[in-house]
């Protein structure tokens, strides 16, 4: 089990943005996660988003979610995921 973690995680990264809650259908639209996580901020209308992607996608991923008002794209690698 440990070992597939590592393996399924080498071609993938967790990016993590914020969006006014205004962009947020938007922004998941382009996003290939099933299901992201979504946390309110603390103050204002906005969310944090966070999704695992495949890396090859961020190329062409990134500019879109910045043509879409996403904000603060942080790209994080990810060691392990395990299922």
């Amino acid at each position: 089990m440990m070992l597939k973690s590592v393996i399924d995680a080498v071609p993938k990264v967790c990016l993590m943005m914020n969006a006014s809650s205004d962009n947020l259908d938007k922004i998941l639209d382009i996003l290939p996660s099933k299901n992201p996580t979504i946390s309110h901020l603390a103050k204002g209308d906005w969310v944090d988003i966070m999704a695992v992607v495949n890396q090859s996608e961020l190329r062409h991923l990134i500019p879109k979610l910045k043509e879409n008002k996403a904000r603060s794209i942080v790209e994080i690698p990810v060691s392990k995921i395990i299922t």
